[in-house]
C-alpha cells in the first residue's frame, strides 16, 4: 500500500470510521444522495461508477463502503478485484 493511500485512509478513518455510509460518501465526493444513488445504479456508465458499485458492502438493507477501498479509489489506484 502506498504512503498516499495510507494517508487518505487514515484521514477517512479519523473522520468517518472504518465504514462510510452512502450519505457520508456523497458528502465526501460533493454529490447529492440521489446523484450517488444514480451512479451506483448505473455501474456501466463509467469506470468510476463500476468501481464504486464493486466496493459497496451491504449489511442488511444498508450500504457501506470501506475506508481503505475509498482511499485506494481516490488515490487513483483502484484494483479491479475490490472487496
Amino acid at each position: 500500500m502506498s504512503p498516499q493511500i495510507e494517508r487518505i485512509e487514515r484521514q477517512l478513518t479519523e473522520k468517518y470510521g472504518p465504514l462510510l455510509t452512502k450519505k457520508q460518501l456523497a458528502d465526501l465526493l460533493h454529490r447529492s444522495n440521489k446523484g450517488l444513488d444514480y451512479t451506483l445504479s448505473h455501474p456501466t456508465e463509467s469506470d468510476f461508477a463500476a468501481s464504486l458499485y464493486r466496493m459497496k458492502l451491504r449489511l442488511g438493507r444498508l450500504i457501506y463502503f470501506r475506508s481503505i477501498d475509498i482511499a485506494t479509489l481516490l488515490a487513483g489506484e483502484e484494483s479491479p478485484d475490490a472487496h
